[in-house]
């Protein structure tokens, strides 16, 4: 698959606009001119900072589209039985069709445009670069997520008393019980769906946690800023629920900011909206803080634009061995020092789907 393809070859990380990306050495990158390269259904890409060269459509979407402009070959059957998700090339079919047992996904990069692969290798890519719609399950994006996938990914030595988990599903009694032991820091299921609603795990996954001593327990917000909810009655709404919850809340409302596709082209538009949310969370009564990245603020508000930034700052960066620290850390959006970071995404421990956070603050 994709996915193993990319995180199988040698590659090299380098860090651009805040992301890392990874080049890997193929038939593709042997490639010297633009036409051989579209006819071996690899992309050329160019940049002012390094010139043009020929790699493979995986590695070009990869890249920030700040710094790159990427133009795909035609992409060849994968030659499997059935449909492959990978020669579909509209929206619409990929979005009602299978490779095999698995559903396609349709996943879009400012670096390469628009494709169709399967559901586990749109997992895989870093959201802070692809942009994917699921058919099924998978079909609401979950937040707080991007980045490599990573299975029974350990703490890399660092004290489990920094270590926390944000999640999308619920958590049982069990599965809680097992964080605390290693992944306790701060447990942070999703509040509020990107579809305008409330997540009706947070509770459950709240109280799980509490039983277990799992002393802070957080939630997050995914808005929705185009919705025709207003940005209060989005964070009125979870206080809500926060409150039906009583004494398992203990900890902080996350604003999870992420996702251009879910918000409007224009920044002036998407700054209101934000500062609206900032606002009613400060007014709220509840702690609040602010999960982003470099690149997503600046796509979404424009880099020039600060607000919200005497809130704990939570970012996610993900290195090919992962790396719980603050040592990558570069300010961004008026935030000069963060409070933590997801350096891990869609890991599994006990039992459960999470990403892993670095919370040496909480």
């Amino acid at each position: 698959m994709r996915l193993l393809t990319l995180l199988a070859v040698i590659f090299t990380a380098v860090q651009a606009s805040g992301n890392y990306y990874f080049l890997s050495t193929t038939d593709c990158e042997k490639i010297t001119d633009k036409n051989s390269c579209s006819k071996a259904s690899c992309s050329w890409c160019t940049s002012g900072a390094v010139g043009a060269s020929c790699m493979t459509n995986e590695d070009a979407a990869a890249l920030p589209s700040s710094v790159f402009t990427c133009t795909a070959g035609k992409k060849l059957s994968a030659g499997l039985g059935g449909v492959s998700c990978e020669v579909v090339t509209s929206e619409s079919k990929c979005m009602t069709s299978s490779q095999g047992s698995e559903k396609c996904a349709w996943c879009t990069s400012g670096a390469v445009g628009a494709s169709c692969m399967t559901q586990s290798d749109a997992q895989g890519l870093p959201s802070s670069v692809f942009q994917c719609q699921y058919q099924s399950a998978l079909e609401e994006a979950k937040g707080l997520s991007a980045g490599l996938m990573l299975a029974n990914e350990p703490t890399v030595g660092v004290s489990g008393a920094t270590i926390g988990v944000d999640v999308s599903s619920v958590i049982s009694s069990s599965a809680a019980s097992c964080l605390k032991n290693g992944y306790g820091a701060e447990v942070i299921p999703r509040g509020y769906h990107s579809s305008g609603s409330i997540d009706t795990n947070m509770c459950t996954s709240l109280k799980s946690a509490q039983a277990a001593g799992i002393a802070k327990r957080s939630t997050y917000i995914f808005p929705c800023p185009t919705c025709s909810k207003s940005a209060q009655t989005q964070m009125n709404e979870l206080v809500s629920s926060i409150k039906s919850c009583g004494s398992a809340f203990s900890g902080k409302i996350w604003l999870d900011i992420e996702g251009t596709q879910y918000w409007s082209s224009s920044l002036s538009t998407n700054q209101a909206f934000y500062k609206g949310l900032v606002d009613a969370c400060k007014s709220s009564g509840y702690p609040c803080g602010v999960y982003t990245s470099a690149s997503q603020w600046n796509a979404i508000f424009g880099s020039s634009f600060v607000y919200g930034n005497n809130l704990p700052l939570w970012y996610p960066h993900y290195e090919s061995t992962p790396n719980p620290s603050f040592s990558d850390f570069k300010s961004f959006g008026g935030w000069t020092a963060p409070y933590g970071k997801q350096y891990a995404a869609n890991t599994v421990v006990c039992s459960v789907g999470v990403d892993l956070n670095y919370m040496p603050y909480a």
